[in-house]
């Protein structure tokens, strides 16, 4: 792939400049770029590996050395037309755009002003409590563009994804949490920041706006997003009758066969922001692929968390991505074990961040307050977490078929699946337990409102 499709030799060197540092004097030698693979893996945009040789100055010996540079490159897809006009309409490519141009840049320049402040005035006990090592949660942008975004190469940096697909273990969901709560924490320091210099009436929808428009749970207009949610309903909803325990063999199968489909489609009301809970920017789309990790010499125990794919972000309380997180990659059984081990290790974490730049969590977000919007966002985690599964978790043939190649992929995202779907519930034993789960949960704790679940994860 030619790299003067993506960027400009002026682009790339501003790109470089921005890895490097100015103080670095260099001159590009080569620029590669080839796509990771090929296929529509990456739906949302062509993801395209670069890598940059430059020639490097040595300042001391005053000679050259070559060095290689790895970037990460997602670009606007232009290849099908309806993945084009999926993209645009759906507002993922500028969600994402803005998101590192604006508000990540936003958040680290209040951040900084936030943290020189308090330090300046702290004393000597205070400064060592409050100095520490922060805690990143999102991958470095180089740059920028109407169609491009460049990012480092998390894995040229030992990051990866944690292997199944939907399936974390109680480490990584350590890990993960703590990169939310740092996340989470680091929208309320800039909004009460914010709040102090243009008054209490402020909030961070003020200056992202169309940025934290919902794109993805939309059930109103003509557009693809739109017909990608309801023909997911329209999915999940044929599987009721092939249901284990609620199916047509069950004493509630009339009552869950005429409420199912209404009750998950109230999802469109627990994307809004909340009138009732403090709101702050949301990653939104937190299934196991958009989470990657670093791990310890054992290459098995995490050590950092990096979020990527911010183009589903939504201004929204914590327990949203919280419990769609605990929701949609872990299982009902974990959850019973672990859930309020985990949400009092975010919570702890979200006051411990809090606490470095100033802010009382009692002030912000209490512990019960806290839990109390988990119970309720729960309803909201089991629904994403069945949106999810039921089209990520379908077997490779069955989707192939489905689709049945570039021209089907419009009408497999945006018209029906119910026949895959159902397929792929009759044949595939961890496809139907996963899904199985999922319906149960949501019919027990919203349809039959059994409130025992509630207590079971």
């Amino acid at each position: 792939m030619p790299s003067e499709q993506l960027l400009s030799e002026k682009e790339w060197t501003t790109v470089v400049r921005r890895e490097l540092g100015d103080a670095q004097d260099f001159s590009i030698i080569d620029v590669d770029a080839g796509p990771l693979n090929d296929k529509i893996n990456g739906f949302m945009g062509d993801h395209i590996r670069v890598v940059v040789t430059v020639s490097v100055i040595n300042k001391e010996t005053n000679r050259a050395q070559e060095r290689t540079l790895k970037f990460f490159l997602k670009k606007l897809p232009r290849k099908y037309e309806f993945q084009t006009d999926y993209v645009i309409s759906s507002l993922v490519f500028d969600k994402e755009t803005s998101m590192y141009a604006n508000v990540l840049q936003n958040y680290k320049e209040v951040l900084s002003d936030v943290r020189e402040n308090i330090l300046a005035s702290a004393n000597n006990d205070d400064r060592e409590e409050l100095t520490g090592k922060e805690t990143l949660w999102s991958s470095k942008c180089l740059f920028t563009g109407d169609e491009v975004i460049v990012l480092e190469d998390l894995a040229e940096k030992g990051f990866r994804i944690s292997g199944s697909a939907c399936v974390m273990d109680f480490n990584h969901c350590v890990v993960t949490l703590r990169g939310l709560a740092a996340m989470h924490a680091a929208s309320f320091i800039v909004e009460v920041r914010k709040r102090k210099m243009l008054g209490d009436h402020y909030t961070l929808l003020d200056d992202y706006s169309t940025s934290l428009t919902e794109n993805f749970i939309v059930n109103e207009g003509e557009n693809r997003v739109k017909f990608w949610f309801l023909s997911s309903l329209d999915a999940l909803n044929s599987l009721v009758p092939h249901l284990t325990k609620y199916g047509k063999q069950s004493k509630h199968y009339q009552e869950v066969k005429q409420k199912f489909r209404a009750t998950c489609e109230n999802i469109v009301n627990f994307v809004k922001p909340s009138k009732k809970y403090k709101n702050v920017i949301c990653h939104g789309d937190l299934w196991s692929n958009n989470i990657m990790f670093s791990y310890d010499e054992d290459q098995e125990t995490p050590r950092e968390v990096r979020f990527v794919d911010f183009q589903m972000v939504r201004y929204a309380p914590p327990a949203t991505d919280v419990m769609m997180f605990l929701q949609t990659n872990t299982d009902r059984e974990f959850r019973k074990a672990h859930l309020e081990e985990l949400l009092k290790l975010y919570h702890e974490e979200l006051n411990s961040e809090l606490r470095r730049y100033g802010l009382d969590i009692t002030d912000v977000l209490a512990w019960e307050v806290f839990r109390e919007s988990c119970s309720y966002y729960q309803r909201f985690g089991r629904i994403m977490a069945a949106l999810f599964h039921h089209f990520i978790l379908l077997p490779t043939d069955i989707l192939n078929d489905g689709i049945g190649g570039p021209d089907g992929y419009d009408t497999f995202v945006c018209g029906t699946r119910e026949k895959e779907v159902q397929r792929a519930f009759c044949e595939c034993e961890g496809y139907r337990h996963r899904l199985n789960a999922d319906l149960e949960e949501i019919i027990e704790s919203m349809i039959l409102q059994d409130d025992t679940i509630l207590n079971q994860g």
